[in-house]
């Protein structure tokens, strides 16, 4: 979804740069090759300047910076003061940057990297995220004083995967980190919530 949605806004003329800040999964080796030079990580040591570490892939009309592994926890990196002046650089250089993070209920990164970001955009799959999960979510930026700004509806064919409340694993990246989350319900609920959706390309509002 984040490349697609990087080559939407390359489309429009802008200028942009992915970043892959799951840093645990690597995913992104799938569709882009490795730098050499290294990846996030490298850049933030500021040890490499960040054009020696950036993949500028001419099917998209993109740069990438690939994720990396670290010997580091993902939270000290993407805390420590070094992220957001990163984050500083990238906005001098382009006119979007779009950062893909790991599920949000699994670990905690997308929260630490949502304090140096202008907006957070939601991917959500109904067919296997309860409406007890997304209020976690929801609470867990609410916790650090984020708010989702778009919420993008994803993987609408997969209603065979639906899940049950209750303890359910999060899917191939729960397994992944070995981590279970609790459906837990309280007064916070997220029953009849409005905020700003994203899906088949209109933006509207979704009542979850």
């Amino acid at each position: 979804m984040s490349i697609a949605l990087a080559q939407s806004m390359a489309g429009l003329g802008r200028s942009v740069l992915l970043v892959e800040a799951d840093i645990r999964r690597l995913s992104f080796r799938a569709y882009f090759p490795d730098n050499p030079n290294g990846g996030l990580v490298t850049a933030l040591t500021g040890g490499t300047p960040l054009s020696n570490l950036l993949r500028t892939d001419i099917r998209f009309s993109i740069d990438v910076l690939m994720g990396e592994r670290s010997t580091r926890s993902t939270a000290d990196i993407f805390s420590s003061s070094r992220f957001p002046d990163l984050m500083q650089r990238m906005r001098a250089d382009y006119d979007n940057t779009l950062i893909d993070c790991p599920p949000v209920l699994t670990v905690p990164d997308a929260r630490a990297i949502g304090q140096a970001c202008d907006a957070i955009l939601l991917s959500v799959a109904p067919a296997i995220t309860s409406r007890a999960q997304l209020g976690q979510v929801l609470r867990e930026f609410s916790s650090v004083n984020l708010q989702v700004a778009v919420l993008v509806i994803s993987d609408l064919g997969s209603a065979r995967k639906q899940t049950k409340a209750g303890g359910q694993s999060y899917g191939a990246y729960a397994r992944y980190y070995n981590v279970r989350l609790s459906s837990r319900r309280s007064s916070a609920s997220c029953a009849g919530l409005r905020i700003p959706a994203l899906s088949a390309g209109n933006a509207r509002h979704l009542r979850w």
